[in-house]
């Protein structure tokens, strides 16, 4: 999957759920895309931060252009305040930050299949704090 391709089906989710653009956050295997990390031609699951949350009774879980779409709240994040985010460069919508990517991409249903990109984008957030012999440790730990 490209940035450009996840940008569209944001896009046609907004305006499905009839939200702001802001409002939505590509997060686990999507935030892996905006990010420019994960190599997987077909997603196993496109996972979306709700910023405003969801009105009671909304379907989280759905089939949007032959994708498996989940919808999270930021209290499902344990978010107490702000949620950090960035806006990766291609993309029109926010992702977390990599370090909360990293955190909770473990929540992920599909945690399974992504444990290679977990590690790649750990070796990335740590790449200046440890030598060649260390990241290659770290990353077979974040792998395991």
């Amino acid at each position: 999957m490209t940035k450009e391709h996840l940008n569209e089906i944001m896009t046609g989710l907004c305006r499905k759920l009839k939200i702001r653009e802001s409002n939505l956050v590509a997060v686990h295997e999507a935030g892996l895309v905006a990010l420019g990390i994960d190599s997987n031609a077909i997603p196993y699951g496109l996972d979306f931060l709700l910023l405003n949350g969801t009105e009671d009774g909304a379907v989280r879980e759905f089939t949007f252009e032959g994708f498996d779409i989940r919808l999270y709240t930021p209290e499902e994040f344990g978010a107490d305040g702000p949620i950090s985010l960035v806006s990766p460069k291609g993309m029109d919508f926010p992702a977390l930050a990599p370090e909360i990517i990293l955190e909770t991409i473990s929540k992920s249903p599909v945690i399974e299949y992504l444990m290679e990109q977990r590690a790649a984008l750990a070796e990335l957030l740590h790449f200046d704090d440890m030598d060649d012999d260390e990241l290659r440790q770290f990353a077979a730990y974040v792998r395991s």
